[in-house]
Order: C-alpha cells, then structure tokens, then sequence
C-alpha cells in the first residue's frame, strides 16, 4: 500500500517539552506561541536545512536556541536563557503523531501542520485520512 507524501516542517501545532506550541510559517521564518503552565511565551525562527534556530520571549526570561527536525511529527532541540550558560533540551512531536492501540488493533498515525494520516490493519489494510479540530480534536474519514 501506498503511503502519502509527507511535507516536513515545523509549522502547526505540537505538544513540546512546556505544553503546546503553535509555529506560523512565512518563508524561512516562524513565529508562534506556547503556554507552560500559566506563562504564555512567545517564539521566533529562522529555518536552516532541518534546522530552526529560535529565540524565545516569556515575561520574565529569554534565551536562544535550535530545534532539530528528527522526522515528520518529532522534533528535538537545545536552548539557553540570556545570562545563563546552562543548555536544557526542548523537545516537541505533534499532537496525533504515533502508534495508538485502538478497537480496530494498532493504528499508526503521522501528523503535518494541520493534517494527519495512518493506516492499520483491521479486517485489511485501511487508510486514514483527516484533519485536527481546534487542535485536540481529529476528524477524519
């Protein structure tokens, strides 16, 4: 069976390392928002091959950093708050992205910016093509 074309990139939702994040591609550039907790952060980038170099506002700190495209759906990266050398990991893969155990066996779904697809094996191999709904929500056919 056939898979669908998966477009790489870091725009779309995701649920990362300090809650959700939602990145607004514009070119090479990206500019989104996270919550962590009840302090809403604010980020920008620069796209470099895999590569999004960040910097990253939140009301009372600020730093740089780089998130790493490991494959559709997954990303893992460094940053560093100004003044502070220490380097701590940000990690992020996208709400829908992996293998879920359902009623109809195991279903492997991967998630593009707003789009998700899969495919499981029920009673034969079947596609699953929707998209997200308000974020949490999947809708599909």
């Amino acid at each position: 069976m056939a898979t669908p074309a998966i477009t790489h990139g870091f725009a779309g939702q995701w649920l990362t390392t300090f809650g959700w994040m939602t990145l607004k591609r514009r070119g090479a550039k990206f500019a989104g928002v996270y919550q962590y907790g009840t302090t809403e952060g604010q980020i920008t980038g620069t796209l470099v091959g895999n590569n999004l170099h960040i910097h990253y506002r939140e009301p009372n700190e600020e730093g740089d950093g780089v998130f790493h495209l490991l494959r559709a759906g997954k990303f893992t990266g460094t940053y560093s708050a100004a003044g502070d050398p220490r380097v701590r990991h940000w990690e992020g893969e996208r709400g829908w992205d992996g293998i879920w155990e359902t009623d109809f066996g195991r279903v492997r779904l991967l998630q593009t910016a707003d789009r998700v697809y899969g495919f499981y094996k029920g009673a034969g191999s079947s596609r699953i093509h929707g998209r997200t709904a308000g974020g949490h929500q999947l809708e599909f056919r």
